[in-house]
């Protein structure tokens, strides 16, 4: 396995771990989520380009494969240290997403008229939020997330990187 792959998967780990704190800290606004997902969905993908050209560079030539293959590993680096950064964060710092479980249960709080608060439902949109910022559903959405998006960006990578004679 090419160092490119794990440089670049560090890279879009590290980064995503940065964000994600400094998100659920409260040094980005709760509000702008958005753009925190966009920010690491973006330098994931620059990662995984930048990983493919810099192997293409060195070796000469990639093929369709070895593109989507870098891609891909690529994206199990990266929810490597997204899950292991995760799991530190959480034991080191009490109450690490407490604050954004609470700030997430408002909004839906909020959102709901008075006729549907039932006490049923509050507590049924509290599991939902706990759930969500749970590390099995974590490590389930990062690597399945991070392992197919992988290889879309591998595949679209390879069609613009990749020799011609490796595509068919």
């Amino acid at each position: 396995m090419s160092r490119f792959y794990w440089i670049f998967g560090l890279i879009a780990g590290a980064a995503y771990i940065v964000l994600d704190f400094m998100y659920h800290q409260g040094v980005i606004d709760r509000e702008k989520i958005a753009v925190v997902f966009i920010s690491q969905i973006l330098l994931f993908i620059l990662c995984v380009v930048f990983a493919s050209v810099a192997y293409k560079k060195v070796n000469g030539k990639i093929s369709f494969m070895r593109t989507v293959f870098g891609a891909v590993m690529v994206g199990l680096i990266a929810s490597t240290v997204i899950i292991g950064g995760r799991i530190v964060l959480s034991s080191s710092i009490d109450n690490y997403t407490e604050a954004t479980k609470d700030y997430n249960f408002k909004m839906v709080y909020e959102a709901q008229t008075e006729d549907g608060r039932t006490e049923e439902w509050i507590n049924e949109q509290r599991e939902k939020i706990e759930h969500k910022y749970s590390l099995g559903n974590l490590i389930q959405v990062t690597l399945v997330g991070y392992l197919f998006f992988g290889a879309i960006i591998g595949a679209f990578t390879a069609a613009f990187i990749a020799d011609r004679s490796s595509i068919g």
